[in-house]
């Protein structure tokens, strides 16, 4: 156990870190074996001489990281504890500095209101402050190496207890689980980079990295700015860097089964069509939040747990009556289910191919046994009423003089009225 000099000189802020550290390499070295009950709230405060407050907040970041459970009779580490809590590529924002044994990195947590672009980006008003957080790389001689600012979309805050927590516990918060959390709560993040070469500060040239990181469903929901020194910046991606077999989900509440949504099972297809109403100016913003409502549901249902209509509301930013009603309609009928219905009336009763057989007649063909058509003529050709004909002909502006000349009048006057916009 670490013992209580070992927290001298430590701020208060930071006591709690320095305790669920101790404790994570106890639970990593197996000096505190899976399942076993780790000592009480009371007694963990006396031996660090610290407040149960200090201890609980140890312990929530354990729990944060999967490594222990809570349960009535006390706290337990858990089973399948590993060696590696934040694999390569899974620490936030992360490091693009050449890797150092004598680095020093601080960090704050902080509202703020983010410069035009970055607000663009979300998708939040200019002038709104969001929750920032900023990290700064030193090497011993105290040069900067990195500075990092962050700043994170509203509804990334309420769909992550842990980054809302963060938000009120001060400026020293630590984020690094953050793409853990992500992928705990089944959003699947994924990281794009805009890498650019910075005019030399002086005899110091510098890079600088945009990332975004959005969710499965397309959301813009973080967005970090690096400034890295060039001469020790070392940029290292692999194909897979947040990958959810690393990270152990976040248990999830309980979902009675009267409220569990029925698995959509997506196909390929599907969900390739959906995907293409959430691309920019595509359709309309009703199809796609149509289209993130349903991608929601199945991939919450892909762990196989029960999911709830009211937490896909939360995370796509709907009611809990919006996801029922279009998880429903596409349970029932698939992608055709979420297009808009048609009117009131009578269902549709002519095909578009008996309308392009009807255009295609008067235009290129004559009658038999008369020199250009007549609605009646057609409808006996086409098997459809006069009066449908005369509608095909008025809404495609095709009138059957265009076919050829008219005909001679008989002394009678009779002959063959021209059809167009308003004949009949």
């Amino acid at each position: 156990m670490l013992e209580t000099s070992e927290l001298d000189g430590t701020s208060g802020k930071n006591r709690y870190q320095v305790i669920a550290q101790q404790l994570r390499a106890d639970i990593h070295s197996g000096r505190i074996p899976a399942g076993t009950r780790l000592p009480a709230e009371r007694t963990l405060a006396a031996t660090w001489s610290v407040n149960r407050q200090t201890v609980r907040a140890a312990l929530r970041e354990l729990r944060d990281q999967g490594l222990v459970e809570s349960h009535p009779t006390g706290t337990y580490a858990r089973a399948g504890a590993d060696d590696s809590p934040n694999p390569p590529g899974m620490t936030f924002p992360g490091s693009m500095v050449v890797p150092h044994e004598d680095v020093v990195t601080v960090f704050r947590t902080h509202f703020a209101t983010p410069a035009g672009d970055v607000a663009a980006v979300l998708g939040i008003p200019p002038d709104e402050p969001v929750l920032a957080h900023q990290q700064r790389v030193h090497d011993a001689a105290g040069q900067l190496l990195q500075d990092s600012r962050s700043h994170f979309a509203p509804e990334l805050i309420a769909e992550l207890p842990e980054l809302e927590r963060a938000a009120g516990t001060g400026q020293e918060s630590d984020l690094t689980g953050l793409y853990g959390w992500m992928l705990g709560a089944g959003l699947r993040p994924t990281r794009y980079d805009r890498i650019n070469v910075l005019p030399s500060d002086g005899d110091v040239p510098h890079l600088a990295v945009r990332r975004v990181v959005h969710d499965h469903i397309g959301r813009p929901l973080a967005i970090t700015d690096f400034r890295v020194v060039a001469a020790h910046a070392e940029l290292e991606y692999c194909t897979s860097p947040l990958d959810p077999q690393q990270v152990r989900p976040r248990p999830a509440a309980p979902v009675r089964a009267a409220d569990a949504l029925a698995p959509l099972r997506l196909t390929g297809q599907e969900r390739a069509a959906l995907l293409a109403w959430l691309q920019p100016g595509a359709r309309s913003e009703s199809l796609a939040q149509r289209a993130r409502i349903v991608l929601a549901c199945d991939d919450a249902a892909a762990g196989g747990a029960p999911v709830a209509a009211g937490a896909i509301a939360r995370r796509v930013r709907s009611s809990k009556a919006a996801v029922e009603e279009w998880h429903g309609r596409f349970l029932e009928k698939r992608v055709e289910g979420l297009l808009p219905r048609r009117g009131r009336g009578r269902p549709r009763s002519v095909t578009d191919a008996q309308v392009a057989d009807v255009l295609a007649r008067t235009l290129h063909d004559t009658p038999p046994d008369a020199p250009r058509w007549t609605k009646h003529l057609m409808a006996a050709q086409a098997g459809l009423s006069a009066s449908t004909i005369s509608r095909i002909w008025r809404a495609h502006g095709v009138s059957p003089a265009s076919a050829g000349p008219a005909p001679a009048r008989s002394a009678a006057g009779a002959g063959v009225r021209r059809v167009g916009a308003g004949a009949s």
